[in-house]
């Protein structure tokens, strides 16, 4: 339980919550809506890295719920953060900053969006507050925050292109603090009795 507590303190700010805050701003997204998806950008421009990005994706739920399933939270949460990374990794690669606006930046940010709502989803277990924030800031009401939405595009059901983001929340986390075998905040309780739990 201690480990996972510390692999959340090392990750969650660093990685997730730095990602949001950069893929979010108003620089690059400057309407603060969710962006479009273009399969052309995405077969061509981006086929080395965005497929990978996806594939790797649309298996992280499994993993990671067989993994909290199994209340080995602390490699769940690896599995996330690895994704977390990649996608940080292939942010720094295509450096969207650079970019004028059109379908090759919507589509690199629609990923980025991606890898952060469903790593939030998967998180929802482990710290319900901070996913709650990030979820939010992407503008997913709490009826859209489930395990069966928790692939790249969320689904048939789920309509993500063009919504509105939601307000920046700001610092996203607090760190977690534990006192010997005993997490004081952001404990990691039962799947079952969070949101994501399908």
């Amino acid at each position: 339980m201690n480990k996972a507590v510390n692999l959340v303190n090392a990750e969650l700010g660093k990685a997730l919550g730095s990602l949001l805050n950069r893929c979010s701003v108003p620089t690059l997204n400057p309407k603060q809506r969710y962006p479009s998806f273009d399969v052309e950008v995405m077969e061509h421009e981006l086929k080395a890295t965005g497929e990978k990005l996806v594939r790797d994706l649309n298996s992280l739920n499994d993993k990671v719920s067989k993994c909290y399933d199994d209340l080995l939270f602390y490699r769940g949460i690896e599995h996330i953060f690895d994704q977390v990374r990649n996608t940080n990794a292939f942010f720094e690669i295509h450096k969207p900053w650079k970019m004028k606006k059109g379908a090759d930046l919507s589509t690199i940010l629609f990923l980025t969006y991606e890898t952060v709502r469903v790593a939030s989803l998967l998180l929802q277990p482990v710290v319900p507050e901070f996913a709650d924030k990030a979820l939010s800031r992407l503008g997913l009401s709490n009826e859209e925050r489930t395990l069966e939405t928790a692939k790249f595009g969320g689904g048939p059901s789920l309509q993500l292109y063009g919504r509105n983001l939601g307000e920046n929340p700001g610092n996203l986390i607090d760190k977690l603090e534990r006192d010997d075998e005993t997490i004081v905040e952001g404990d990691l309780p039962n799947q079952g009795n969070q949101r994501a739990s399908g």
